[in-house]
């Protein structure tokens, strides 16, 4: 399948490996979930993002 894309199968392996998930990035999630529960599930993605703060 990677010669009929033009794909090195290195660079396939590559992209296909689990990684780590990167902390903060778990972390905003947590805290984005937190948000939306406090919401009673009504909250949007503009209402999450107003209630978050801004990553500095």
């Amino acid at each position: 399948m990677c010669n009929v894309f033009g794909v090195h199968r290195s660079s396939y392996k590559y992209w296909w490996q689990p990684r780590k998930p990167d902390a903060t990035r778990v972390a905003l999630l947590s805290l984005v979930r937190e948000v939306y529960r406090e919401s009673n599930g009504s909250a949007g993605a503009r209402s999450i993002a107003a209630m978050v703060p801004p990553k500095g």
